[in-house]
């Protein structure tokens, strides 16, 4: 993993002369919520006329503009944005496969343009469903989560699915936890529409040329990863500021305007659904269900002052959830198939400070204070071994 800094200027971009001018490139931003994502991509895409594809599933609806974190018009500066606000706010069933086809058919439409897609989220899952060509993705009869299975599994306990997952595939239910109920209805729909073990097809996906732990062969073989880094205590604070910003800016309102006029659509089970499971919406739910004429009394302020504190924890772990998932899925399974990985840690706009020291062997920009390290690193020997053996085919005798 290469590690670089952004700044408030255009020598941010200075580690991108290293990447070779390429057909149909995509870039992906990605990191924790409130790490920077969307002021980096906002000022990538003006530095190379770019546009952004968003893939976060909090910001796929409509009317939650503010508790969803979605950027203005005056913000972009001009800057296109794709797969933001379009979903009806109680849209049930837009998973991960209907993103894929959404957002393939986005980049195809830029690429055509002759610009450049840039990727940014903080759905991961989503992310890897775009980078990778994940035979799973491409079923026809993939659509939802629950299509294709026998009725009674949707009123199972968690437990009773993945006691019946351990009958079907013990070996993909030995690594799921029996509280993931979406994930082990997933393994079960995979096993029934396939007629074969989930654990069987992810074997058969891995042996695929090209393909990773993660998913098949790289859909686009010409893109890197940008990863916005944050300390996680100057992280928590920026992420508590950025709920005292959506305040003042109306959130109050705005959630208070969307569940007085989409509950009526709610099922009669009263559970959450669409934008009713996002976070910033269902932390709310204390407040929103008491009578109107509370909401706007002290005890209204009381409870409303609640809700945002478990906004605050809520973001705050699903921040540090997302840093593992990186960490897990993309920094420590690295290599030949996930695209280069570029750690930025933003300054605030204040002078990049670190200093760089260019390996010609490697062809990269390395931080002064893992120059050390990245000389003995596996790549950089294996690197340093090829040219050695190209040398010496070149000056062997003939």
């Amino acid at each position: 993993m290469r590690t670089t800094k952004f700044h408030k200027s255009k020598r941010c971009f200075e580690f991108m002369d290293f990447i070779p001018k390429c057909s149909k490139p995509l870039i992906v931003i990605l990191g924790s919520t409130g790490s920077g994502k969307s002021r980096l991509a906002i000022e990538l895409c003006r530095a190379i006329s770019g546009e952004i594809v968003s893939a976060d599933s909090m910001q796929l609806y409509k009317g939650l503009a503010i508790v969803t974190n979605q950027s203005t018009p005056e913000e972009r500066l001009g800057v296109a944005e794709h797969l933001v606000g379009f979903l009806s706010p109680l849209a049930f069933g837009y998973n991960v496969h209907s993103f894929r086809d959404d957002g393939l058919r986005v980049i195809e439409d830029i690429h055509r343009r002759n610009k450049i897609p840039v990727m940014v989220g903080g759905t991961n899952y989503y992310i890897e469903a775009m980078l990778w060509d994940n035979l799973f993705l491409d079923s026809a009869d993939s659509k939802t989560y629950y299509f294709n299975l026998p009725a009674s599994f949707l009123s199972m306990s968690n437990e009773e699915l993945h006691e019946t997952l351990q009958k079907v595939d013990p070996e993909r239910a030995a690594v799921l936890h029996p509280n993931n109920r979406r994930r082990v209805l997933r393994s079960l729909q995979i096993s029934y529409v396939h007629k074969c073990k989930h654990s069987e097809l992810l074997r058969e996906q891995w042996e695929k040329a090209g393909s990773s732990a993660i998913g098949g062969p790289l859909r686009f073989t010409n893109s890197l990863i940008l990863w916005t880094q944050c300390d996680l205590p100057k992280l928590f604070c920026k992420l508590r500021e950025r709920i005292d910003g959506m305040v003042r800016k109306g959130l109050r309102r705005e959630i208070t305007s969307f569940y007085d006029e989409e509950l009526r659509h709610l099922g009669s089970d009263g559970e959450p659904k669409g934008a009713f499971q996002c976070i910033g919406v269902k932390e709310f739910l204390d407040f929103l269900q008491l009578p109107p004429n509370v909401r706007d009394s002290s005890e209204g302020d009381a409870v409303f002052e609640r809700c945002l504190n478990g906004l605050h924890l809520a973001t705050c772990q699903y921040a540090k959830k997302q840093i593992k998932w990186i960490r897990n899925r993309f920094v420590q399974r690295s290599g030949g198939d996930v695209p280069p990985i570029y750690a930025l840690t933003p300054s605030d706009g204040t002078r990049c400070s670190s200093e760089y020291k260019k390996c010609d062997t490697c062809n990269r920009l390395i931080c002064v204070k893992q120059w050390q390290a990245h000389v003995f690193s596996k790549k950089h020997r294996r690197c340093k071994a090829a040219i050695i053996r190209r040398d010496q085919t070149l000056t062997r005798p003939v």
